[in-house]
């Protein structure tokens, strides 16, 4: 039986990435490899940003797609049903997170929108990220990632909801035939406040919960894709990453519907996206009109 191990290819400022591969044994003399069952996998699939392993109620999750209001894009109210406007939100964004990019988002979108009620502004959006790109010092070696007509950004959304069901892997390894290079993006914000809510899970249930799914789905999509890179950053640098990708793989809620609205080339979605509602049942055409007039949609089923 394999170990599902990751080692380190290289490191930046504001991005790692690792190769995860199985092997008879795990090294465990080699500085850079590690066993996927480690508690350094824990570190690092862990939101730096609102440092999930110890968040609080003050310190709440940096949910991108919540924060965006991504859910008012197709139809769906979700837990937001606030009628929240932009100054709202940039206001409560920068005195949590004051550097992120969706507070940069809220700032420019305040200077014309500020009363509205805030809903995403694609195009404000996306030069946001750009302008964000400008300012890191990794920018060539993350562009460098994705120079490869191969290479495809898969974003898996993982812990709080679950693993990754069968009919995804059973597409993604159809896709990797297609596109043989796969950059995986996943990570665990503050998941436990959601999953205390949905199941009524006290914090340390439900934080190890979302940890042993988020080991799972790495497992599973190794058994099912075999070696893969993994892409280990915060949202914004996932952000970041998206708006680079020729090719863009979205799995499911408000993150992964983000991304894409970020993606400039080929995006690659399936029915799971929307997790609460199947799509014909909800309205997906404002989001798809959204997207940048560059891209392009493809639906995997």
């Amino acid at each position: 039986m394999k170990v599902i191990n990751s080692a380190q290819v290289f490191s930046a400022k504001n991005f790692d990435l690792y190769n995860v591969f199985g092997s008879n044994v795990c090294d465990v003399n080699a500085a850079n490899i590690f066993r996927i069952d480690s508690d350094h996998f824990v570190d690092l699939i862990s939101n730096s940003i609102d440092n999930a392993k110890n968040s609080s109620i003050e310190n709440f999750a940096y949910a991108v797609g919540d924060y965006l209001r991504i859910p008012k894009l197709y139809g769906a109210e979700g837990f937001d049903t606030e009628k929240l406007t932009n100054e709202t939100m940039r206001n409560w964004s920068g005195s949590l997170y004051p550097e992120s990019i969706v507070h940069l988002y809220y700032k420019a979108v305040s200077i014309v929108y500020g009363g509205d009620e805030a809903k995403i502004i694609p195009e404000v959006f996306r030069n946001t990220v750009s302008q964000y790109l400008e300012t890191l010092i990794d920018e060539p070696r993350l562009r460098q990632l994705f120079c490869d007509e191969d290479a495809i950004l898969i974003h898996l959304r993982i812990g709080d909801i679950g693993s990754v069901d069968e009919s995804i892997l059973a597409i993604l390894k159809k896709l990797k035939l297609r596109h043989s290079k796969f950059i995986v993006i996943a990570g665990i914000h503050s998941a436990w406040m959601h999953s205390s809510m949905a199941w009524a899970m006290d914090e340390s249930s439900a934080k190890y919960r979302a940890y042993e799914n988020a080991r799972r789905a790495f497992k599973d999509l190794y058994e099912c894709i075999g070696t893969f890179d993994w892409l280990v950053c915060d949202p914004d640098m996932a952000m970041c990453a998206a708006y680079m990708a020729k090719k863009l793989f979205i799995h499911r809620g408000g993150f992964s519907a983000t991304l894409g609205l970020l993606a400039k080339g080929k995006i690659y979605a399936t029915y799971a996206l929307e997790h609460f509602q199947k799509w014909e049942e909800r309205n997906w055409s404002t989001w798809e009109q959204s997207l940048s007039a560059s891209s392009s949609l493809e639906i995997l089923t």
